[in-house]
């Protein structure tokens, strides 16, 4: 089925006879723009397993790879090496991603990306995701209208059918577009960059791996440069259970005069007792022989000591006495990072204001108002102030 409608100077419309043609256009539009990322909204979830079915059905997979990537691979290997199964986690759920690796491209679905982002939130639509930030719209055509335009088209060839196909095709082109105003508005690619920069990994692992293994890679790079061997390879026997933790109580609502209620927070916690305790693996010791042949050295320990599945556990940390040298790896790696992250604030600090003016700018634009003219309203309203 053919439909042609008028051409739309906003894109370019590659007409193909059939299925098989629409999948080798796909695959030579990939080969000539090369690109180094591929972004959809939910397509690892879709799209391309949906593509990779019906290429592999329809016997041009290979073909269909050997076009996009610069390394050419037999049917076997593609089915079993690039078309991967990842399962990325957020919080407690799993998000299962599919797509074809292609080598030099990294694919990253929208949708893991943003709900890490809003990890409270209950919907996980584009639609809601571009309400959120404020950006333009989805097309409005919902998926049962689009069927019916795939039925009427179909059934007959007409200007009424074709105008609806161009609908359709606006939407798709739409949704792409959306996709990637998002990931401009949170800053999601150079986000990536900036942790892969730090924790020595790729791209790929930066998307599709919790911040675990960044943790671990960071670690390990650090490790080397101390002379410490580390290995990923995780044991087999492992134990389930939960550590104990504090009860918290409901909160009693409303302004206490008699006796005022004070808050105290901690300013990274988890990170400061590592520091201030020393807590690094190459700094415990489980056995108690061990432990008090080492406090007769002279060092002093911290006992560490709290029940899990039922019986009590006891270890000590050597404390480093605010000595550089007796630092274990953890309490190393978490202050250059600190050193990092307060530079990195110290040079954003003089941008907090500006950035604060132009929110209020942005916040007070309405309809065809211009910035200037958004500018002199704020100036009137605090001069009215003053």
């Amino acid at each position: 089925m053919i439909l042609e409608t008028k051409p739309d100077p906003r894109w370019i419309t590659v007409i193909c006879e059939n299925q098989t043609n629409l999948l080798k256009a796909f695959a030579l539009c990939w080969e000539y723009l090369a690109p180094d990322i591929q972004i959809g909204f939910n397509d690892s979830q879709y799209d391309w397993p949906f593509v990779v079915e019906k290429a592999k059905n329809l016997g041009i997979l290979e073909w269909m790879f050997n076009h996009m990537s610069l390394e050419p691979l037999s049917i076997e290997k593609i089915t079993k090496w690039q078309y991967q199964y990842n399962v990325i986690k957020i919080n407690d759920a799993n998000f299962h991603s599919k797509h074809l690796k292609i080598p030099g491209c990294v694919a990253i679905d929208v949708r893991p990306c943003f709900k890490k982002l809003y990890s409270k939130a209950e919907k996980s639509s584009l639609k809601f995701y571009l309400e959120e930030c404020k950006l333009d719209k989805k097309v409005d055509l919902p998926i049962h209208r689009i069927n019916k335009y795939y039925e009427k088209a179909l059934k007959e060839i007409n200007n009424t059918t074709a105008e609806q196909m161009r609908e359709v095709a606006e939407y798709c082109i739409n949704d792409a577009l959306s996709c990637q105003r998002l990931m401009v508005k949170h800053n999601v690619i150079n986000e990536y960059k900036e942790k892969v920069s730090i924790s020595f990994l790729s791209l790929f692992d930066a998307h599709y791996f919790a911040d675990g293994m960044k943790v671990k890679n960071l670690l390990a790079s650090r490790a080397w440069g101390l002379g410490i061997l580390n290995t990923m390879i995780p044991q087999k026997q492992t134990e389930s259970g939960k550590y104990p933790g504090a009860y918290v109580f409901p909160p009693e609502k409303g302004l206490e005069n008699k006796r005022p209620v004070t808050g105290l927070d901690y300013a990274s916690l988890y990170p400061s007792l590592i520091m201030t305790y020393n807590l690094s693996p190459d700094k415990i010791i489980l056995s108690r022989d061990h432990a008090i042949s080492v406090a007769r050295s002279g060092k002093k320990l911290h006992r560490i000591e709290f029940k899990f599945n039922g019986r009590d556990i006891i270890a000590w940390s050597v404390k480093h006495e605010n000595q550089s040298e007796m630092e274990g790896l953890y309490v190393i790696v978490l202050k250059e990072l600190l050193t990092k992250r307060n530079k990195m604030k110290k040079c954003l600090a003089p941008l907090s204001e500006k950035k604060e003016n132009m929110e209020l700018i942005l916040s007070n634009i309405e309809g065809k108002q211009t910035i200037l003219e958004a500018i002199e309203y704020i100036l009137e309203n605090a001069e009215e102030k003053n």
